[in-house]
């Protein structure tokens, strides 16, 4: 009796890890930071401002069950639902304190850039562009980059 003892333990914990290896669908998340200083112009001054990008992704895949060789399925990727957080904040000037929250479905080549204009900055994924100028708000150059990207803007309330 004493050497059944530590078996049913073993056995309870191989069927667990068993078990929780043969799912169907695999997900994954990634969570980043990133802070960057910026200047805009403001009566020929350039203001400075901090833009922080906190970034959330979460990777979704399933396995194509359609080969014949069901020990090794090929794993089909689907879409990464992307989420971006960008606060805008300023030591000098509190009016323009924002918190942009874009979503959008990433491929596997996209890649996200975010650069400094003279009246705030330019965010590309890819071949979408999102345009923030200070004081102003969010504008978008054609109809289809209005399509891929959510965008909801909020005052930054301390």
């Amino acid at each position: 009796m004493k050497k059944r003892a530590p078996i049913v333990p073993i056995i309870f914990l191989l069927a667990t890890l068993f078990t929780s290896a043969q799912s169907e669908n695999t997900t994954g998340a990634l969570n980043a930071t990133t802070v960057k200083t910026m200047n805009y112009e403001k009566n020929g001054s350039k203001m400075p401002y901090k833009v922080k990008i906190q970034e959330q992704r979460f990777y979704k895949a399933s396995f194509d069950r359609n080969k014949k060789n069901t020990e090794n399925w090929n794993r089909t990727n689907k879409p990464t639902e992307v989420t971006k957080v960008i606060t805008i904040k300023s030591d000098y000037e509190k009016g323009i304190d924002r918190v942009l929250v874009l979503r959008y479905q990433k491929g596997l080549t996209d890649t996200f850039a975010l650069t400094a204009t003279e009246k705030g900055f330019v965010v590309k994924v890819s071949d979408k562009t999102i345009h923030y100028a200070i004081g102003e708000g969010i504008s978008f150059k054609t109809q289809s980059d209005r399509d891929f990207f959510i965008v909801e803007e909020f005052d930054m309330i301390l």
